[in-house]
């Protein structure tokens, strides 16, 4: 899956292990370091929805449109699907075998 960043410092620093242990901490820096690697692994967002440990939910409210996987403790990476997500044929929900790119707008703790 193509990954895409929000802002040029969040992809230097989601591409720079070091600075993601300074800031996250060893556990939380290799878990980010393993979601960047299963998003980009991923033929579609759906394979990354099986993954039980990544517990992919989507968010409301203000961040409506959003997902975010789990890192480690409140640690959460938030993405976007690119372009604007389809809806399943019933028009029930997001068809995420359909999304092949996202773009990542956060990473942290959005519960502070």
């Amino acid at each position: 899956m193509e990954i895409e960043f929000d802002t040029r410092s969040l992809e230097k620093l989601c591409n720079n292990a070091k600075e993601i242990v300074r800031k996250f901490g060893q556990p939380g820096a290799k878990k980010l370091m393993q979601r960047l690697g299963e998003l980009g692994a991923a033929n579609c967002l759906a394979e990354i929805h099986k993954l039980p440990q990544a517990k992919l939910h989507q968010l409301n409210g203000t961040a409506k449109g959003q997902w975010a996987l789990t890192i480690h403790g409140g640690l959460r990476l938030v993405i976007e699907p690119q372009p604007k997500p389809a809806f399943d044929p019933a028009g029930t929900g997001v068809d995420l075998s359909l999304v092949r790119a996202v773009r990542v707008v956060f990473v942290g703790d959005y519960h502070d």
